[in-house]
């Protein structure tokens, strides 16, 4: 049976459940749902503990949401459309799915654990955005035009998530953030 291995100091998972950014989501769901089978240190007890702390900061997971990478892979879409460069517009699209699924899962303070059911984890948050569950089956579709749209259609979701919970005005990380399409 193939067995994926990672390995980490117990600070290292501290820092890891304590920092909340916009792979947090991901993170933590890796250290959640995975069992501890030899605990003598009481590591499960803590990794509870440090994500129960990590959720208490509201303002953090707001601050989390990145809204200016969708122009970015947005605007690879619209280009590999136009050259009819069907890899590049499925992985631009995949990307916009997967920091949209990020941004819901940090505005809900949630965290998934498997990429091949993203939208079925999704589905169980409180919170999902209105039109978000049908774009983002789409993005899977055989038809290129739906898949664009739905990367349209996921941006703009985004978009206004963004207004609605300020971080459309968020700085840019580094000037390779910055693309006109």
């Amino acid at each position: 049976t193939p067995v994926d291995v990672s390995l980490y100091t117990l600070a290292g998972v501290r820092d890891n459940l304590l920092t909340v950014d916009g792979f947090w989501p991901h993170r933590v769901g890796s250290f959640l749902v995975n069992k501890v089978y030899v605990d003598r240190a009481g590591v499960a007890e803590r990794i509870r503990r440090w994500h129960k702390t990590a959720l208490q900061e509201d303002d953090s997971f707001r601050q989390a949401c990145e809204f200016g990478g969708f122009f970015e892979y947005y605007s690879k879409v619209l280009r590999a459309r136009r050259r009819r460069d069907a890899e590049v517009l499925r992985y631009a699209a995949w990307e916009i799915f997967f920091m949209s699924c990020m941004n819901i899962a940090l505005l809900n303070k949630r965290f998934y654990y498997n990429h091949t059911t993203m939208i079925e984890q999704v589905r169980g948050f409180e919170f999902v955005p209105e039109g978000f569950l049908e774009n983002a089956r789409n993005i899977f579709s055989r038809d290129l035009v739906r898949v664009a749209e739905a990367a349209r259609s996921l941006t703009g979701i985004n978009q206004k998530l963004a207004e609605k919970f300020g971080f459309e005005k968020k700085r840019l990380s580094s000037i390779r953030h910055l693309r006109i399409p």
